[in-house]
């Protein structure tokens, strides 16, 4: 990697100029200038793309005929950046000015490390609360905020064609199986203003494209000896903790209606371990639970 490798900041829009504004300034205040930014557009209706047009003419903007969704969307943004390094995140939040420099040097010093995750806050409302300040491995990291390597992209592939959940599990997946590292660090902050309910934060709606991707996922990453018997173990763990859980058992039945045409698709995608697979779920679990006290690498022999 070069001394200052070209890091493509990436965000995915839709109906949000004053949010965009300030994660955009968010951008330029960066201690790091070797930036490009490129935002891609999911047919706004509020006149996001000619107010780009008009006052930011360094941005590389990417007007989508309609709102896609958050997955198709980063993915084009993606697809659009020219960086070693790109950086991803939500439209909605913003980044302290020395995110990506800690970011780059992250890159900078582990070759092995594709993704690097960032602490992700909920506005300004939350503390790091990490004791430690040192980066550490991780099984999974969220769209939300992050750093991915251009190679790696280019290698592994992008996110899933979801609308969106579930979309992070699947490249992280792909990111672990192809033998990469992901960090999570905790001063890489990214500020994130989460409204429950706001512009498709529909509770009911999360908990069923959750269980729908989950399902998606393993049939899209395993092979059919493995995958059908864990969907089957699955579904159940997901009537339990997640509709059970959640108050919302009304709508598991019609939910699983709806995902079962999953289990007739043949999706046409190069498989992974199933080691790789029974790794991440186990330690995603930990991870979740306790981010702070959370530091583990997958062995090599997967």
């Amino acid at each position: 990697m070069v001394a200052q490798p070209l890091v493509s900041i990436a965000i995915v829009t839709w109906n949000r100029i004053e949010d965009l504004t300030k994660a955009i300034q968010s951008c330029l205040n960066q201690t790091y200038n070797n930036i490009e930014i490129v935002v891609a557009d999911n047919a706004s209706s509020d006149g996001t793309y000619e107010f780009l047009i008009a006052n930011y003419p360094d941005i590389k903007v990417v007007r989508i005929h309609r709102n896609l969704g958050c997955c198709p969307g980063r993915n084009i943004a993606m697809a659009n950046c020219s960086g070693e390094i790109v950086f991803c995140f939500d439209d909605d939040g913003f980044i302290d000015k020395d995110c990506i420099e800690r970011v780059v040097k992250d890159f900078r010093q582990n070759e092995d490390v594709a993704v690097v995750a960032c602490n992700v806050l909920i506005d300004q409302r939350e503390s790091v609360n990490f004791k430690s300040a040192e980066s550490k491995n991780v099984p999974i990291f969220l769209g939300t905020g992050f750093g991915i390597r251009r190679y790696v992209l280019n290698r592994v592939g992008y996110f899933p064609d979801y609308f969106r959940q579930g979309e992070e599990n699947y490249l992280s997946l792909r990111v672990l199986d192809a033998g990469f590292r992901i960090l999570f660090n905790p001063e890489a902050i990214m500020y994130h203003q989460w409204v429950d309910g706001e512009k498709g934060r529909d509770s009911h709606q999360i908990i069923y494209l959750n269980f729908r991707h989950e399902l998606e996922n393993i049939k899209r990453l395993l092979p059919i000896r493995h995958a059908l018997p864990i969907i089957g173990y699955r579904i159940f763990v997901n009537l339990i903790k997640r509709y059970l859980g959640s108050g919302y058992l009304r709508y598991f039945f019609p939910d699983l209606i709806k995902v079962l045409p999953i289990l007739a698709t043949d999706y046409q995608e190069s498989k992974i371990s199933l080691n790789t697979y029974k790794w991440f779920t186990r330690e995603a679990s930990r991870f979740f639970k306790d981010r702070e006290a959370y530091n583990g690498t997958m062995p090599l022999a997967q």
